[in-house]
């Protein structure tokens, strides 16, 4: 059930629709009136997962609407803190649109990445297909008790997907943090790069398992690789010298071959 409120108190565990305490994969979303692009997606005072995003945010009513339209769909717990004037205007702009909507849309760009560490992304390649934690922790492929996420307060549900980055250098900020065992945001900070997949964005919204949550991008279960995989990359396709990099030099030197391979049509 999605809930609407004007004002939240932040420091409360209790919902102020249901006058209950939030359930424990409940999710917060506040819009602030700020011209900046800021985001913040994590664990909030009151120990539930909130997103604050702001009207400065390019596309912002697509992301509140989507995150509506996701939240509805999976039957989930949600607080969407918005003025009326604010959720009418995000109504609005939202007509016509849905979260799994068959299709890219202007601001989508047509490729998506996955990234992860080098001994899973060669197992990942030799299985063929991408998968969720959860999923593979049911095959026995894991034995990590949590995903590195819980650290930011995720809720238990995002375990169900594989989760994408549109070519930023979050991608590489997850693997760097899985390998130190603890959220780094450093992006100039040393690991050991792992693999990034390159996945045809286009192809997988036509098939309609591409959903978008207003805060991620993301396939549920498991996605193959035969189909929509475009291009991977690891250190010495991306061209460097040794397998320790930056999640920033590694990001911007696979981006860059990517686009280079699709514009001379090598893939």
């Amino acid at each position: 059930m999605v809930y609407f409120v004007e004002e939240l108190e932040l420091d409360r565990g209790i919902n102020p629709a249901t006058r209950k305490e939030y359930t424990k994969d409940s999710t917060i979303i506040i819009l602030e009136e700020k011209d900046t692009p800021d985001m913040f997606c994590g664990r909030g005072e009151n120990g539930i997962y909130t997103v604050r995003m702001a009207t400065g945010n390019k596309n912002w009513e697509m992301a509140v609407g989507d995150f509506i339209d996701y939240a509805r769909a999976e039957d989930l717990e949600a607080v969407v803190c918005v003025s009326g004037e604010r959720l009418a205007q995000v109504r609005k702009v939202y007509q016509g649109h849905c979260y799994n909507e068959r299709g890219l849309r202007i601001y989508e760009p047509d490729f998506l990445v996955h990234s992860t560490t080098y001994e899973s992304g060669k197992e990942i390649l030799l299985d063929g297909h991408l998968k969720s934690w959860n999923r593979l922790r049911q095959e026995g492929r894991i034995t990590e008790e949590v995903p590195i996420g819980r650290s930011l307060g995720d809720p238990d549900y995002f375990s169900d997907y594989i989760m994408f980055s549109q070519g930023a250098v979050s991608s590489e900020i997850v693997v760097m943090s899985k390998q130190a065992g603890e959220i780094v945001m450093d992006g100039n900070g040393k690991y050991r790069t792992g693999i990034r997949f390159y996945l045809d964005a286009e192809a997988i919204a036509e098939d309609g398992i591409l959903l978008r949550d207003g805060i991620h991008i993301k396939v549920k279960d498991e996605l193959p690789l035969e189909k929509y995989l475009l291009w991977w990359a690891d250190w010495q396709r991306a061209g460097l010298q040794d397998p320790v990099s930056t999640p920033l030099i590694f990001t911007e030197r696979t981006n860059v071959m990517f686009q280079e391979r699709k514009r001379n049509g090598i893939m």
